[in-house]
């Protein structure tokens, strides 16, 4: 049997449409496979998306020569303890390719793309069974690419991410607005837990030119400027007193509200996106920035 996972910390909409239709896609070519995880959904799904049916399988039901698929993911540390046999990566995050060309070599895909989704809808497609793919596929893809795209405005995004947008959106069959109805609720969500919703979308961001790991936490949300006018206290308090960095994603105005409360980091953090700090620790960009684009630029700035 053939597991398809994320990583053991949390599933993010573009972790959860991955491993879904990736899944569904094998068990349609006659590769029996599931998607499996235990890790706890964070805030880019939205409470009405959890009602969907999903068939996610607990690890404790695994079989001995069983392997695993990991996608949405490539640095080890972030992987399932109990994913001890990896044949395959399907990710869109730098640094590890070398790492697993060498382990498992035509298994690594890891491609500068807007989301680890639209990987998975080219694999659909070349397999020729796009007409087969189910309306829950569809959907989880089209908001993946959404929420990793930023809605069309980050970096990262590429043609071949709006080619598999355009395409599920079409299979999506979905009664009103998806993007609309995906930001909302994201936004409503990460406001009703704050911090669970910090807590589950924080990592570690090792930045090769940096001396140590960054704590980094990231937040999208529909209306960032009102966000933080109203709830600045409490993001405060729930990132504590160790160093940080927050990225405030800002989805209407199209920009990303950097705040750390370390001078380092805010040094860094200048010399790889060009951001001013002021004296309260707070920089904005004039577009949104990904956590992986971050890490990019970090990769790019110790090779110069």
């Amino acid at each position: 049997m053939k597991n398809v996972c994320v990583t053991d910390v949390y599933i993010d909409i573009d972790g959860l449409a991955a491993m879904v239709a990736y899944a569904e896609l094998l068990n349609k070519i006659g590769e029996p496979a599931t998607a499996m995880s235990r890790a706890p959904f964070n805030a880019s799904i939205p409470s009405e998306m959890r009602t969907w049916s999903f068939n996610i399988t607990n690890p404790d039901e695994r079989k001995p020569g069983d392997t695993y698929i990991i996608v949405d993911a490539s640095e080890p540390s972030y992987f399932p303890s109990w994913a001890d046999n990896v044949t395959e990566i399907v990710d869109h995050h730098p640094g590890y390719e070398e790492y697993w060309r060498e382990r498992i070599g035509n298994g690594m895909q890891i491609e500068p793309i807007g989301a680890a989704a639209t990987l998975i809808w080219e694999k659909w497609r070349d397999a020729d069974q796009l007409e087969q793919m189910s309306e829950l596929s569809a959907r989880l893809i089209v908001c993946a690419i959404l929420d990793q795209t930023l809605d069309f405005q980050a970096g990262v995004t590429t043609e071949r991410d709006r080619v598999a947008y355009d395409d599920c959106l079409n299979r999506a069959n979905f009664d009103g607005d998806l993007r609309e109805w995906y930001f909302s609720g994201v936004s409503v969500d990460i406001e009703r837990d704050l911090a669970d919703s910090i807590k589950n979308d924080t990592k570690e961001l090792i930045i090769p030119s940096f001396a140590e790991p960054i704590n980094t936490a990231q937040l999208a949300v529909w209306d960032g400027a009102d966000f933080w006018q109203r709830r600045r206290t409490d993001v405060l308090k729930i990132l504590g007193k160790e160093k940080w960095l927050l990225n405030l994603i800002d989805i209407s105005g199209c920009k990303s509200q950097f705040v750390t409360n370390d001078k380092s980091i805010s040094e860094i953090m200048t010399k790889l996106t060009g951001v001013q700090f002021n004296e309260q620790g707070i920089a904005v960009a004039e577009r949104p920035w990904l956590r992986k684009e971050i890490l990019k630029a970090g990769i790019e700035y110790a090779k110069s």
